[in-house]
């Protein structure tokens, strides 16, 4: 698992919602990421919904992410 976290605007996080939503089915279908270690292109899925927690005037997405061999 990789856990990642993001500063968003409250307009990215209602990006990243509608991606987990619609792009990757409530997070059913792969996506194609960078591996954050070695910068590789990988394919991914979401193990759980992201979460969101303000930070001052930003959002901290967190994204609970399977790497698929």
């Amino acid at each position: 698992p990789v856990v990642c976290q993001l500063e968003l605007t409250f307009e990215q996080t209602e990006i990243l919602e509608d991606f987990f939503m619609v792009n990757c089915n409530a997070g059913a279908t792969r996506f194609n990421w960078v591996h954050p270690r070695t910068g590789e292109p990988v394919q991914m899925r979401f193990l759980r919904p992201p979460a969101f927690r303000t930070s001052g005037a930003q959002f901290l997405g967190i994204l609970e992410l399977e790497i698929m061999p």
